[in-house]
């Protein structure tokens, strides 16, 4: 088929809100022509899965449509789908299967949890920072982080016993507050919070 460039689809490109009507116009146009050109995807049925990656890609991205221009043989389907056919070539490579489940090594899994939970636990220390003083900071630190007692923390931040509990029973709490929150946030958290918690803690021991 030929003729010139489509003048009506053109008047689209660049106005306001102009994406979701081309892509409707294009969507099954782009997912047959990405069916044809990937067709291993289409064999290990993956294809709908690049699809609508690649065409909620091309939704969250109208200044790429907007770089369409007409020339002489052009036709703004071929720009469109020359776009599309790159960020499906991209979107299938992150959604191979091999990449997923390739075998990690037992050690390699242990060092790559061992940076997550140092990780958690350190934005923990900061958001404690930031809820509390730096007296119930301190005497949370020494308790956990340096195994000193209730005693010896008392005496070297000139605290009372009784102040000191407090301090490090509210420390260990709002800590625990913390790392929970963003075990919670990673869906780690299989709904026993403290397991998930002594479990993460564990990882650093």
């Amino acid at each position: 088929m030929t003729g010139d460039f489509p003048a009506t689809r053109w008047s689209l490109v660049g106005a306001p809100d102009a994406t979701g009507t081309l892509l409707a116009l294009y969507a099954e146009p782009i997912a047959r022509y990405l069916a044809m050109k990937l067709p291993e995807a289409v064999r290990d049925r993956r294809i709908d899965d690049v699809v609508q990656e690649t065409l909620t890609w091309l939704a969250e991205h109208p200044e790429v449509l907007a770089r369409a221009k007409p020339g002489a043989g052009s036709r703004f389907r071929w720009y469109v789908m020359t776009v599309a056919f790159n960020q499906a070539r991209n979107a299938l490579r992150r959604l191979r299967p091999e990449a997923g489940a390739a075998e990690i090594p037992p050690e390699e899994g242990t060092a790559m949890d061992r940076a997550w939970a140092a990780a958690v636990i350190a934005d923990a220390w900061r958001d404690l920072a930031g809820w509390t003083d730096v007296a119930t900071c301190e005497a949370t630190r020494l308790h956990l982080h340096e195994g000193l007692g209730v005693r010896e923390i008392a005496q070297r931040l000139d605290l009372s016993l009784g102040a000191c509990h407090r301090r490090i029973a509210s420390g260990r709490g709002l800590l625990r507050k913390a790392i929970v929150d963003r075990l919670q946030a990673a869906g780690e958290t299989a709904g026993d919070e403290q397991a998930a918690c002594d479990a993460l803690l564990g990882l650093l021991a």
